[in-house]
């Protein structure tokens, strides 16, 4: 069971949650809700509101369910939870149901999914999307763009906060 808490208060190190204990974005899709790892993000306060940014890779077909909603939520797990958190991050939403495998169940808010299995969970809803431009880097992307797959940008207003009971 979750409660209901104000993010100023979420007593939790961003910089560790986000680069250790990977992120999960969940959404709906068109036939199913779908999610995945993400490790690139940023919280913070931007146009006088509580915000995520997540980077999501137009390949990833969490992209194309993204795109057609304005909800998403964005999940986080005890380590032991990794091995899926892994699968979660390699494996495709478009040709199977990752949550079923993980066993992982999911409630709403707003009609946007999220997974009961987490100990915490953003409910963000998109104010901006953009694309990396890769004319506007100051030094060297290709390390993290050999292949020129340019994430896409999305910068939502965080609605609530969930921390598990």
């Amino acid at each position: 069971m979750f409660k209901e808490i104000d993010v100023e208060k979420l007593n939790i190190n961003l910089v560790d949650m986000i680069k250790n204990k990977w992120p999960i974005i969940t959404v709906n899709g068109k036939d199913k809700v779908n999610a995945m790892t993400a490790t690139w993000m940023q919280i913070g306060h931007l146009w006088n509101k509580h915000v995520m940014t997540i980077y999501v890779r137009p390949q990833r077909f969490t992209h194309t369910c993204i795109q057609d909603q304005d909800l998403f939520s964005v999940a986080i797990f005890n380590e032991e939870h990794m091995p899926n958190l892994k699968y979660l991050g390699t494996i495709s939403g478009f040709s199977e149901d990752k949550l079923k495998h993980c066993n992982y169940t999911t409630s709403s808010y707003l009609n946007t999914p999220y997974i009961n299995e987490a100990n915490t969970v953003f409910i963000c809803k998109k104010l901006y999307v953009d694309e990396v431009d890769p004319n506007k880097f100051v030094g060297d992307d290709d390390k993290n763009y050999p292949h020129k797959d340019y994430h896409q940008v999305i910068t939502a207003q965080i609605l609530k906060v969930l921390v598990k009971q």
